[in-house]
């Protein structure tokens, strides 16, 4: 992944169900998950180059979950957070000061 693929990508909307907070943080957020159904996700966080600093592989999540992500052990700056749902791809950015 590269910096090319995350600006021409799609940024998260509220319609996808999915919601970042807080944003900005100190390198500890929460990712809500308000979807229609169920669903295998799988979710990268990238840093400003577009290299993957945390992968985690699929996951089943279910339509109402909320989960930690810790990235508090990497340096302060601008990241990007990857959703791959079925054959989308949504990105959303993330500011750890």
């Amino acid at each position: 992944y590269g910096p090319e693929l995350i600006t021409k990508s799609r940024e998260l909307t509220q319609a996808e169900g999915i919601r970042i907070f807080p944003n900005p943080n100190t390198g500890r957020f929460k990712v809500q998950f308000q979807l229609e159904q169920n669903a295998p996700i799988e979710i990268n966080i990238l840093d400003a180059l577009g290299r993957k600093v945390i992968w985690n592989q699929v996951r089943k999540i279910l339509k109402n979950e909320t989960f930690e992500v810790d990235i508090s052990q990497h340096t302060a700056g601008v990241y990007w957070i990857q959703f791959k749902i079925g054959n989308q791809s949504f990105y959303q950015k993330i500011i750890r000061q």
